[in-house]
This record gives C-alpha cells, structure tokens and sequence, in this order.
C-alpha cells in the first residue's frame, strides 16, 4: 500500500531508470534547460519540415484568432454570452492547499489554474482544440468568399456557412478530452465530427461524444494505434482535416494563448514574476502538446523567472523517457514506455500516452524545469483531499500537479533545482501555481466512485505521526463481530464539521471557526507595520499549531515562523516551512539529535541558556553533520528562562561560537508578563527598562568580537512600542492574528495608528439544552475552550456571520462538555436563543484553544471556505 501522505523522495543510490521500469515515483531535473531572456524555438526539425521557429508573435496571432471568432462563439455556446466569447479559467489562491493534500508549499503564494472549469469542452484542451479548428474553418472560409479580413465572424454561423463547413470533415485521435474539444466546436461549427479512441477510453467520454453528433470511432489497442489508424483515415479523404495532436502547431499555440491571460490574472491578485519572486508551474501532461504550448507561452509571456515541471503517471512517463533518452528529429530515437516495461495503464486516461510528441519534446527541450511521476494512488487521493479542502471537482488525471510543490522543495533534486537557480533566499516569496486539466463533464457517479477511492487510500495510509493523523476525518473503516454468526453493519465514520460550501448555519459543533477576512486584516495590518519599520515579522506558530495558518502568515511576508517545541516544528516542515526557530530551550540530548536532523531540511535556530545545552547541541550536530543556529536567550524581566546577566550571555555566546556544528545566532529577549500588563504607560515603561537591558548586552558582545545578527522577541501585546524601539530585527507575535479576551482587556495607546486587531477565531457551538427557565445550555466547554485567562465572551452572529460582542447574553460558567449562557443585566431570559442557535464564543486564551482541536474552519461571508487541519496539536515534546 502506497504511503500517500508523505512526501516522493526521489532514489538516493540507484539509477533512474530503474526507479521508472520499477514504476516508482521520480523526479528527473532537465540538465539542458537555459534560462535566459525568451527567445524564438526552431521547431522545424521536429515537425519534418524546413526551418520554422516559433515566438511571442505566433501566440499573439493565435490570441488574436480567438478575439475574431469571440463573437461568433458567444453565439453558439450560451455559456460565453457572459464573457463576450472569451475562453478563460480563473485563477484561485488558496493558501491552504498545501497543507490539505500533504505536498508542501515552502511558504510563498499557492494557486489553482481552474482548467477543468473551462467553458464549452471542460478540460484544458478547450484552447488548443478549438483553436486549430477555428484556424482550419477560418482559412476554409476565406478561401471560399464566405468571409473578408474585418469581416464579423457571426457570418459563419449562417445556413450558407454551415452547408459549406458540412461537406468537410474533421477528425481527431485522443484519449477523450481532446476530443470533446474538438468534437464540440466542429460539430458546432457544421462540421462533420469524429473521434478515434481506444477501447478502453472512458465509456461517458465517448458517450458524450456520442449525444453531440460526433462519431467514436473505436480501435483496439492503445492511444497511440487509434490517432495512427484515423490519421491513415483522414489522408485518404481530401476534405477531411486530422487534427495530431503529435505535431500540430496550431494545437499547441492555441495553448500557449493561456499565458497572456494567466499575466493578466497574476497582475490583478498582486503576484510578481521576477528573480526576487519566481513561479513554479507545474502540468499534468499526456502526449505532451497541451502542458508544452503552456510552458512556451509562459517562458515567452512572464520571462525567465517562470519555472514549468511537468507530471505523469508512473505507468505512462513518455515525456520524461524521450527527454532522457530521445532525439526530437524524425530519425532520432523516439523512445516508448513500453521500453521500460510499463503497461501504460492509469487510472489518468488522458495521461495513458506510451510515446511523446516530438513537437513538444523540442520546444521543451531548454524551457522546461524538470518531470515528475506520480502513482495513480496519489491521484486518487489527491481528487479526495482537493474536493475537501477547496471544494474543486476534478478527473485524476488532472491532480497531477499538486505532488510538485513537494518534490520540489522536499527531494534532494528539488533542493538541488532552486540551489543551482540561486532560489533558496526567495522561495518564501515564489507563487506555486498547479494546473487542474480536466474534470468538468465526469458523469457524478463517476466522480464520486474516484472520491471514495481517494478517501479509502487517505484512511488506509496508516499515519506514523500526529502529523498524518486526522487530516479531516477520522479513518473508521473497520467493521466488527457481534457474534460468530450475525455479523455487524460496519462502523459508521464520524463525519467533519463541515465542509467547504457549507453555510455557517450547518457547521457541526463544536468547532473552531475563523472569520477568514478578519484574519486578513489582521495580518496585512502587522506585516505592512513591519515593513514600515524594517523589522522582520517571525510569527509564533505555538498560537495555531497550523500549518496553514503559517503559510497564509509567510505568502504576505514572513520570515518564518517560532514554534515552542521541538516536535511542534514536524508538520511545519512537512508542509513546506523551511524557516524555522525553536524559541525555547532543549531539556536533554534527544531533542538535540532531532533538532540536529530536521536541520537537513529546514533552516533551524534554537535558545540556549546553559552550558549544557550547548553541549547537546553541537553532539548532535556533529553526529548528524548539519549546522544548527544557538540564540542566547536573556532573562529581560520575565523571570522564566534566559541569563541573568550579561556576563553569562557573553560567555555563552563564545562557547556557541567555538563548538563545531554551531553558530552563534544572537539573542532572544521576550518579555512574557508585559504582554498582558493592562495600562500602555505601564507597559511603555517596562519595555523600556528591558530595552535598555538588551541594548547593554548587546554592546557588550560586540566588544567581545560577537555581533548579533538577530534579536528576537516581543509579542502581541507589545508590537506597537517594539516596532518604535530600534532593538529588535524580528517580531515574535503570535495572538494577534486571532485576538482572546485576555488580549482585547489590554488598554490602547489611543494614539492615531495604533494596532488595533480584529477578533477572528471563535469556538462555535450551539444551544444543547433550554430545559432551565433562566438561563441556555451549550455543546462547548473545558475540551473545547481554555479557561485559565477567563471567560469567553458571547459574540453576536448576524446575517450568518461573526459580528460583534453580545450585548444581550453572557457566559456565567463552564465545566467540561458545557457552558451555561444568562442574560445580561439589563436584558430578560427573552435574549436567550433558541434550541439549537449557532451561538459563537470568544475564548480566553487562544493558543490552549488550538491545541483542543483537529480542524481550524475557515468561514468568508457566511460560507466555509477551506479547512485547515492544526497538525501539530499535542506535539509538546
């Protein structure tokens, strides 16, 4: 059974080849790629032709066809009325993808191409597919008169046209989506239709086809023999146009017209495109005309700084075996699958290809970043895990894609990619960009067969650690005995709270809900007061525990993250957060030789306080061979851990310096009992008298030959007077992106700017029981909420959204599975909801509170949007 949750890693000590023939999953980097200033391809050779280059002209030409024919294709597909004849997929950012399907995104923006969502044919190959046609009908019809140059191409869907176009033909051989693309527009256009497919192409493709008046034409064997049989087909009929998807240069411009509205998209949501913020792209690809036009239009549309990596199943890897191995010329080696034993044989038909086209090939030859494989149960699990976080719907084939984030920046060949391209500094600042190909038109029988097969794979992958577990519901799957003859029904699964698309009025409770916008705010607000005062924000992950929440912090410009254990650190790794600094001490060599292995994969500091501590630490970075980061944590007044004074900061700083394996990383000040001091002045004052006490150890190691580079510390509370103080280079803040109670009890400077955050994260629940006259009942209480900073606070919910602090109703008290909610003073037990209201509560505390649960709901405007699994909960060690 395929572990599908954790991370590819590719072969260490045997060759590549044998990891395909194994059908194993591999990442092959492209040793050819240049990357330079977009140039002109020569693709002539390919094709069998003279000299033909291609360049950013040729796709302008083809987005330019797709404008003419725009009107008459609002006409005949009422599902352009609305963009004017326009075929485009929109463009979602959703930072919690790479935490839900378990691939990593190294922090930086996480994007969905909605390919699949694409008007008239569903899947990718509406662009390509419909363009060639277009082109053909468009060279037909002006050869015949039936049009001018400038002429409105709303002509060509008169009965004179359509009799015209009824006497040619096209023809195309395809796995299915290609040809329902192109079945689609001819038949539209008055074409007579047809599609070779072989045997075993999905049944309702060909059944779709079929209800469209397009004629399947069937063939045994594979994709391959069916495009060559109806290619033989096509020649002999001289009206007849073959569409080959092998070597069409109208097919693939057609889809290198998608870059120039993928520019448009990337501008309006803010993402840049240069050496400071690269894109990585990543394709499922078949016969490789599609994901190729693609990556050629995007290389020649966004520059250099636009890296593309292809996906393919295990079982059909065409593209990765002729870019290894062969030539693109016609006389070359034109390598197949079959070579290396694979049965090409998915569960991604549209994938199912045994060789490459030799046009793509070519043009990919010094564009493309790399191909990586994929099992088909990856794919499964991915269709599950993408409807559960995203609510998108795809094919298979078309979740490809969302494995590249983690060969990229989890394998040793991905490392070695961003290392060789001088990425390692802004990978925090790159948009992963996945595109979903296909999906649109499954039947739903279909689709749901594939979503249980995903989810059976996700609760069969038995996880080793807390990281794995509990993704977004618990794996229940064994059915029990009541007796050795009358066997039991299996046990039921407990479902999730909800799922995205749900209402908040359907949410299950308890729960811990977070008004995503809200949320937003609150981190653009401390991230753009960061930037002002050219202090680095290192948000504290101990408030969440999410990884999710951490990427979110990280895409608007986070350096990293704090976690407080050592184990808490694991998720966040896994999930792509290379940055990371353990702001505590270690209580013994075990945590250091884990600390010192997880320095393989991320960048790790560390606090220290003692001589010990340093000790273990540079064992175990020895043993392990990799270099760990030492902080001097000093005692600045909260009278926990940390140095009593300078001289001891002074002496341990030079011993971190000294030790092999070590660095000295600068000094971590925290004050944790001003955090929470209710008066400003009070607290201006002091964090001033603890300032001063780092300014003087600071000098201090500077004249001993040790400089810091990094002061760390501060927090929530005291932001707003640390972004004034000239001490610290990084913010520790955590709560502020959530809010408490315990932290809106803090007085305000009042002054004009002064931080204001929003509350965001609240426990819902609901009213269990009204069974009392005086006062309601409900589902949360201790298991669900901390208590130790207070009571929480009754929140109104109004129009299904979070809106403001009750005025009518409090919290009198709390024991464990209950609250018990009364009126306030001035308000009579007619302010009590009803059984079974949504009643929203602001916890005290929010860090116990995270820790209390699985799943972090992310609600915008009435509706759950995404779920983030706080993967990290009970990791305490």
């Amino acid at each position: 059974m395929t572990t599908v949750l954790s991370s590819p890693l590719s072969p260490a000590s045997q060759d590549l080849r044998e990891t395909l023939r194994a059908a194993r999953p591999v990442l092959w980097i492209n040793p050819l790629q240049r990357l330079e200033d977009p140039q002109p391809v020569e693709v002539g050779h390919a094709l069998g032709t003279a000299a033909r280059t291609i360049s950013l002209a040729d796709i302008q030409a083809s987005q330019d066809r797709f404008d003419r024919f725009a009107p008459l294709l609002a006409r005949l597909f009422p599902e352009l009325a609305e963009s004017n004849g326009r075929i485009e997929s929109e463009l979602l950012e959703t930072p919690a993808l790479a935490a839900a399907v378990g691939t990593g995104a190294a922090g930086g923006r996480m994007m969905v191409k909605q390919d699949h969502l694409l008007p008239v044919a569903g899947s990718i190959k509406a662009r390509g597919g419909i363009h060639e046609v277009l082109e053909h009908a468009e060279a037909l019809a002006l050869r015949a008169g039936l049009i001018q140059p400038g002429d409105d191409y709303r002509l060509l869907a008169e009965p004179a046209a359509r009799a015209f176009f009824a006497r040619h033909s096209v023809a195309v051989g395809s796995t299915g989506n290609l040809g329902l693309s192109i079945g689609v527009i001819a038949s539209a256009l008055g074409f007579q239709a047809s599609v070779h497919m072989s045997s075993d192409a999905k049944a309702w493709k060909k059944d779709r086809l079929r209800q469209r008046g397009v004629t399947v034409v069937e063939h045994e064997g594979d994709y391959a023999q069916a495009v060559a049989q109806g290619r033989a087909q096509a020649q002999a009929d001289p009206l007849a146009h073959f569409v080959d998807d092998e070597r069409s240069l109208s097919l693939l411009l057609g889809y290198a017209a998608a870059a120039l509205g993928l520019r448009r998209q990337l501008a309006e949501q803010g993402v840049t495109v240069d050496a400071r913020h690269p894109l990585f792209v990543y394709l499922p690809c078949g016969v490789g005309g599609a994901p190729a036009g693609i990556a050629f239009g995007i290389r020649q549309v966004l520059g250099p700084h636009a890296h593309c990596f292809f996906a393919e199943p295990t079982q059909s890897p065409c593209v990765l075996v002729q870019m290894m191995d062969g030539q693109d010329g016609a006389q070359g080696p034109h390598p197949s699958v079959y070579d290396y034993g694979l049965d090409n044989r998915t569960e991604a038909d549209g994938l199912a290809v045994p060789q490459a086209s030799l046009l793509a090939s070519a043009v990919m030859r010094g564009i493309l970043g790399g191909v990586f494989t994929v099992e088909d149960a990856t794919l499964l699990a991915h269709v599950y895990r993408l409807e559960q976080s995203t609510g998108l719907q795809v094919e298979p084939s078309a979740t490809a894609g969302l494995s590249g984030p983690a060969w990229l920046l989890g394998d040793a060949a991905g490392q070695r990619y961003v290392d060789r391209h001088g990425l390692t500094g802004s990978m925090h600042r790159a948009t992963h960009l996945v595109w979903t190909t296909g999906g649109l038109f499954v039947p739903p029988e279909q689709y749901r067969d594939f979503w249980q097969q995903g989810q059976a794979l996700c609760n069969e992958a038995r996880p080793s650690t807390r990281t794995d577990a509990l993704r977004y519901e618990a794996a229940m799957t064994t059915s029990t005995t009541l007796s050795s003859a009358i066997p039991a029904p299996a046990l039921p699964e407990l479902p999730p709270a909800a799922r995205p698309g749900d209402a908040l009025a359907d949410i299950d409770t308890p729960a811990l809900l977070l008004d995503l916008d809200a949320f937003e705010r609150n981190l653009d607000l401390l991230q753009s007061r960061a930037l002002a005062a050219g202090i680095a924000l290192r948000p504290h992950a101990k408030a969440h525990k999410c990884p999710s929440v951490a990427l979110a912090q990280i895409a608007r410009g986070a350096v990293g993250v704090c976690c407080q254990k050592v184990s808490e650190a694991l998720p966040f790794i896994e999930a792509g957060v290379h940055d990371i600094h353990i702001s505590n001490e270690i209580a013994g060599p075990a945590k250091a030789r884990l600390l010192a292995g997880l320095a393989h994969h991320a960048k790790l500091s560390v606090c220290a306080d003692a001589a010990e501590q340093v000790g273990w630490l540079a064992e175990a970075a020895a043993a392990a061979g990799s270099t760990l980061t030492v902080m001097v944590e000093i005692d600045i007044g909260h009278g926990r851990c940390g140095v009593p004074d300078i001289e001891s900061a002074v002496a341990l700083a030079r011993q971190i310096a000294a030790a092999r394996g070590l660095s000295f990383g600068g000094l971590q000040a925290y004050h944790g009992t001003v955090q929470h001091v209710r008066s400003p002045e009070e607290r201006r004052q002091i964090i001033a008298a603890a300032n001063a006490r780092i300014r003087q150890t600071v000098a201090a190691l500077e004249a001993a030959g040790l400089p810091c580079p990094t002061i760390t510390g501060g927090g929530t509370g005291s932001a707003e007077v640390d972004f004034a103080s000239g001490v610290y280079t990084e913010l520790q803040a955590g709560s502020y992106a959530f809010m408490d109670v315990d932290y809106r009890l803090n007085g305000t400077s009042g002054a004009e700017g002064a931080l204001q955050f929003e509350h965001s994260l609240f426990v819902a629940t609901r009213v269990m029981s009204r069974a009392a006259p005086g006062h309601a009942v409900l589902d949360a209480g201790l298991k669900s909420m901390s208590l130790e900073s207070g009571l929480p606070w009754v929140w109104e919910v109004e129009a299904d959204e979070p809106g403001q602090r009750s005025s009518r109703l409090l919290c009198s008290g709390v024991s464990d599975e209950h609250c018990t909610l009364e009126p306030a003073e001035d308000q009579t037990v007619a302010a009590l909801p009803a059984l079974g209201s949504l009643v929203c509560l602001v916890p005290g505390h929010v860090d116990p509170t995270f820790n209390l649960h699985d799943a972090l709901i992310g609600v915008r405007r009435g509706q759950v949007e995404s779920i983030w699994t706080i993967d990290a909960r009970g990791l305490s060690r």
